[in-house]
């Protein structure tokens, strides 16, 4: 061995005893830190841990020499602490909080697995295999004639028209082009088929097998989930614009919006009802990173579950104009990035209810909260009605209802004689190019905003969205940042840090 070399290691061993020394003593003096000790059990938290990170940064410096500070004080002092000796308060704290830590870790991966959110490891193949086995297959066949008929407004029982009859008679317009409809009886006898409000059903023509509609029910099986995001979409309902003026429940656009017709453009939907917070931007990206947050979620979710062409339509769509994703209002265009979601039944649990996930797959850009939402007459009801779309599947999550399908408020695809009884925690798809509707529910117009009959969220799209985003990116872009955001929007990627269970799948 060289003199150089010699040297060097006496060095670099004078330097290591220096360090275990000094860690020694910042054990020691952590240990007679009542405070700092119960920071250290409570360190899955964020404000414990930035505590503990900052005493332990105070400590290195008083203790460690200038070429032996740590880059992560808190990773090296929990690695000393396991190597080493240290008080036994010390290691009882440290104890609490490796077991918080590790409870954290699996309630996140009891979430990716059950959820599917690592989608990128469930083949179509495999997702297809597990719709045919969980779901009811039921052909159905093209009615000569529409049921319920087209442009009415479905009434379930004579008690439900009765309550509905002179609200759509004589009730207000806001918009008198929308015009009136009238009311109609339904006879259920007249259905082809009636998806039950316990049974996942997928809807195929008789005559070419083709995907016709489809129910999912029991979606998300995390409850706590489902409890955090129904809490955000009624926080929602305080301060957000409701779309619909003649409606008397509320529906609000969540993510990007394409403006109004006489006044288009491409920004995150400016529709907050104070002043005093749209000029709050600490609010305003807690906000947008919220709701994008739940989009992202029912998104992944959706990749690891839905039927395959379902998929297809929005990504074709998605990717044949290189639109954007919601990305958290950051002005952001990855199609890949973060997202926190809040579980409910962590609370009280010892580690924190928000979890993380990363490079994950970020949604479509436009999406709708729904509460108690009505098309001139009904709570989450709208008349039987076609609209214009730009991809030829449409999703909605049916997060909360409390009522079951008796009290009104099931959906209709109309060619096909179908009903859906509506439930909470469901999944519906359907081609909003065919005909289809929600029937009125058993409640008066008035007392529709004093109960909370329905909370929703769909994936909805303009059809001029795409058009402005083009718009958007030849009047802010050069040709060389316009071919750099297609070529990452164009890209896939996916959050595949965990596996999936497929028996919980």
């Amino acid at each position: 061995m060289t003199r150089s070399r010699a040297s060097k290691k006496a060095a670099e061993a004078k330097l290591a005893a220096i360090k275990a020394a000094g860690w020694a003593a910042i054990a020691q003096a952590f240990g007679q830190k009542s405070g700092l000790l119960e920071d250290l059990a409570h360190a899955v938290f964020h404000e414990p841990r930035l505590r503990v990170i900052q005493a332990l940064q105070g400590l290195a410096c008083r203790h460690l020499p200038g070429n032996a500070q740590p880059r992560d004080p808190f990773a090296e002092f929990i690695g000393f602490c396991d190597r080493n000796p240290v008080p036994p308060m010390l290691g009882a704290k440290i104890y609490i909080f490796r077991t918080a830590r590790d409870a954290y870790a699996a309630h996140r991966k009891k979430i990716v697995a059950s959820c599917c959110l690592n989608h990128a490891a469930v083949t179509e193949e495999m997702r297809e295999k597990w719709l045919r086995e969980h779901c009811d297959v039921v052909e159905v066949e093209k009615l000569p004639q529409q049921y319920p008929p087209y442009a009415h407004w479905v009434c379930e029982s004579e008690a439900i028209q009765k309550l509905w009859e002179k609200h759509c008679q004589t009730g207000k317009l806001h918009d008198r082009r929308g015009g009136r409809f009238p009311l109609f009886l339904l006879d259920h006898g007249k259905l082809q088929h009636i998806a039950r409000h316990d049974r996942s059903t997928l809807y195929v023509d008789k005559a070419d097998g083709s995907l016709i509609a489809f129910v999912i029910r029991d979606w998300c099986p995390q409850p706590g989930i489902i409890k955090g995001i129904v809490e955000s979409v009624l926080e929602a309902r305080g301060y957000k614009k409701n779309v619909r003026l003649d409606d008397p429940g509320w529906i609000s656009h969540v993510g990007i919006t394409a403006g109004a017709r006489h006044q288009p453009g491409f920004d995150w939907a400016r529709n907050l009802t104070s002043k005093k917070l749209e000029q709050d931007p600490e609010f305003i990206q807690n906000l947008r990173f919220r709701e994008s947050s739940i989009c992202a979620f029912f998104w992944n979710m959706a990749k690891g579950k839905l039927p395959s062409e379902v998929l297809r339509a929005y990504e074709d769509y998605l990717h044949k104009n290189f639109m954007p994703r919601m990305g958290g209002g950051t002005g952001s265009y990855v199609k890949l990035g973060n997202y926190h979601l809040h579980d409910c039944a962590a609370e009280g649990a010892g580690y924190p209810g928000v979890f993380e996930f990363e490079a994950a797959e970020l949604a479509p850009p436009s999406a709708m909260f729904s509460i108690n939402y009505s098309r001139y007459v009904s709570a989450f009801s709208i008349r039987i009605h076609k609209e214009g779309c730009p991809h030829k599947w449409t999703i909605s999550w049916t997060l909360d209802r409390p009522e079951g399908p008796c009290a009104g408020g099931n959906f209709f695809i109309t060619e096909y004689g179908i009903m859906i009884e509506a439930a909470g925690n469901s999944v519906v798809g359907w081609q909003p190019g065919r005909p289809h509707g929600t029937s009125l529910r058993e409640v008066h117009p008035a007392d529709q905003e004093k109960v909370v009959l329905e909370v929703g969220l769909s994936f909805a799209t303009s059809p001029r969205l795409a058009k402005q985003w083009q718009r958007y990116m030849e009047a802010n872009f050069s040709a060389e940042m316009r071919e750099d955001i297609e070529r990452e929007l164009g890209e896939g990627g996916y959050d595949t840090d965990e596996g999936v269970d497929m028996d919980k799948f």
